[in-house]
């Protein structure tokens, strides 16, 4: 498609986006309350201790930081991580007089309970006195997304929720884990605008802050859409990874120094070309990436990570090529290049879904699934999904699924194996981990052969 028309297509659909979520029962912004605390798995497929509602952060807000290290300010751990042992600042303020209760709670299997509470505190704050909470990591603390929580105690505010990532670049976790972080932001409306038009009374704005809370999901974000279910998948299986976000790619080129895996999830759209250098130095020198989504490495973005507010540029305009489509020719760095397929289209209301078509059955990744050519997955392609453009020529790809979808459009998987480099999956759809895990707000169960090629990938290439 054009650059034009690649654009267009995919802003369309998120005018509907919110809507369509709504309509397949996703909760994302009334004050009625869940009681979490009794109903094992809860809403989201967490269990946290207490009452969680949908947050106003117009009357209550906590936000937990990573100190400044070095010069520079300190960032949002829900954009960027802290690293374990670093102390975090809880800074928490109300409109009025308030005692508040904070949380935090590690997200993980935990017979399933899906979460575990690892630190509590209380603090006072008001209109002019905003609080101040160092909290150390360390005793208590490992590796990991966690979520921290705060309501008040006379409950005359709703609860309100904020992920982070933990990581530990001590650990010998052989699979780093990737929270797509940037993606949350930017879709995230909270203030009055994200980078799309659908959620921003003014229209999409070029740029957004990195250090805002989030405004679905009771403060969640993106985490129940995808993220949330491969963590707590992950943990139940005992499968060894440590964690990261985007910034943590951006930032660190010897982040998979010493490990094999690079896993990616949910809707991994925004990258920077730093991130982009970084993943392909890695997999050049043979370590292996996995893709579990759809419309990966889509945008190209600049982050300003040096002024007061760390800050997500993206114009999305052809003339700013350096905040463009990666594919577009004036980038010149098709994502196809790297994945194999690449971002073709959605259907919406979000919810819509398709067969995924079984290819090259006699692949290591459906071992063991009982799979043959032309066997059907129920509902495991969408809202997004990828294609491969033949006219890439990869060498070492192999296609493992294809089947037309809609419109005459057409969905495929692929792998990329060559030697003396990393391998590369991208499965090619946004609905993996609905698949893998199930749980929560999804209509659909779990699939013993998803769940399967999922073990398989992280035992061959561990």
């Amino acid at each position: 498609m054009t650059d034009a028309s690649a654009v267009h297509q995919h802003q369309v659909p998120r005018r509907a986006f919110l809507a369509g979520l709504a309509a397949s029962g996703v909760a994302l912004g009334s004050r009625s309350k869940l009681d979490l605390g009794q109903s094992g798995f809860g809403r989201y497929g967490i269990r946290l201790d207490g009452v969680i509602g949908v947050a106003r952060l117009r009357e209550m807000a906590a936000m937990a930081e990573s100190p400044v290290v070095g010069p520079g300010p300190a960032l949002s751990v829900m954009t960027a991580s802290v690293e374990l042992g670093t102390p975090i600042v809880v800074r928490a303020s109300s409109d009025r007089v308030e005692t508040l209760e904070l949380a935090i709670s590690r997200v993980g299997w935990y017979d399933g309970r899906g979460a575990s509470t690892v630190w509590r505190g209380q603090v006072e704050v008001d209109r002019t006195h905003r609080a101040v909470l160092d909290v150390r990591t360390n005793s208590g603390f490992t590796d990991g997304v966690h979520v921290l929580v705060a309501r008040s105690v006379s409950r005359s505010t709703p609860p309100t929720t904020h992920p982070f990532v933990v990581t530990n670049s001590q650990s010998d976790a052989p699979t780093v884990v990737q929270i797509a972080t940037l993606t949350y932001q930017a879709y995230n409306g909270w203030g009055g605008a994200s980078l799309y038009d659908y959620n921003s009374p003014e229209g999409a704005a070029p740029s957004v802050a990195l250090d805002r809370p989030y405004d679905i999901f009771d403060g969640l974000g993106c985490l129940p859409l995808g993220d949330l279910q491969l963590v707590q998948w992950l943990e139940r299986e005992r499968i060894p990874v440590t964690y990261a976000t985007n910034l943590d790619t951006h930032q660190n080129p010897n982040l998979m120094r010493g490990r094999k895996l690079f896993v990616t999830n949910f809707h991994d759209e925004y990258w920077s070309s730093a991130m982009r250098d970084n993943l392909e130095g890695w997999v050049d020198d043979g370590t292996h990436s996995a893709f579990l989504s759809a419309n990966s490495i889509y945008w190209q973005v600049e982050l300003d990570l040096a002024g007061d507010t760390p800050t997500m540029h993206c114009a999305k305009d052809p003339l700013v090529p350096t905040q463009y489509l990666f594919r577009s020719s004036q980038v010149g760095r098709p994502e196809a290049a790297l994945l194999g397929a690449a971002y073709d289209s959605f259907a919406h209301p979000y919810g819509t879904a398709f067969d995924w078509v079984v290819d090259n059955a006699d692949h290591w990744l459906y071992d063991r699934t009982g799979l043959r050519d032309g066997d059907r997955i129920k509902r495991l392609v969408g809202y997004e999904w990828d294609r491969l453009d033949p006219t890439h020529g990869i060498d070492g790809l192999t296609v493992l699924a294809s089947a037309a979808v809609t419109n005459g459009r057409q969905h495929n998987a692929t792998i990329i194996e060559q030697p003396g480099r990393g391998t590369v999956l991208n499965v090619g759809t946004t609905y993996w981990s609905r698949l893998l895990a199930g749980g929560g707000h999804w209509p659909d169960r779990p699939h013993r052969a998803v769940a399967q090629m999922t073990s398989n990938l992280f035992s061959e290439l561990t």
